[in-house]
């Protein structure tokens, strides 16, 4: 197969890869937002068995968000193999004419890609932090009436919403609204 043929293929995957990252993403953000539902509840039980899930073409938000993965790793490796084939342009991109400038352009040029990559794999090397989720509802101003029930009767020594955080999490401490 001819380089030009096999650049038309990426140009194709990578437009369409793009498209579908583009149309997942929207999915998961405006169609199945955060809190949509989920197969698995807060607690076990008759309640959690009881709460709506939403679908879209019989997948969960989990779900698509696995999908919209898979198309991003898919996206980036048409994308390297793009820039491994245009590699020859990229060194005279970065190169240019011959001038005093030159190691300077080089330089910043260096940098600015390390500088990039350090920060794509920043969450990979970042501390996690563990919190128990009514204590973010209470940090976010969300009271969700049926978690905090169901918390107070299946575990009565854990302690009512207004209570001291986990002292590990840093989180602020959740409030009980009227």
């Amino acid at each position: 197969m001819s380089r030009q043929r096999i650049m038309k293929w990426l140009d194709g995957l990578s437009f369409a890869g793009f498209v579908f990252l583009v149309a997942t993403g929207c999915v998961l953000h405006f169609v199945l937002p955060p809190g949509s539902g989920r197969l698995v509840g807060e607690r076990t039980g008759f309640r959690a068995a009881q709460k709506p899930t939403s679908l879209l073409w019989g997948m969960t938000a989990h779900r698509w968000g696995s999908l919209h993965y898979w198309i991003a790793v898919v996206f980036m490796a048409v994308l390297a193999v793009h820039l491994l084939l245009h590699g020859r342009f990229l060194i005279c991109l970065v190169k240019g004419r011959p001038s005093r400038a030159s190691p300077i352009r080089a330089g910043l040029g260096v940098v600015g890609a390390l500088f990039f990559f350090a920060l794509a794999a920043a969450p990979f090397f970042s501390p996690k932090a563990m919190v128990e989720r009514r204590q973010l509802q209470g940090r976010y101003g969300i009271h969700n009436p049926d978690v905090s029930e169901t918390v107070k009767e299946h575990d009565p020594g854990h302690g009512a919403a207004g209570d001291k955080p986990c002292e590990d999490s840093g989180a602020a401490p959740c409030t009980e609204h009227p």
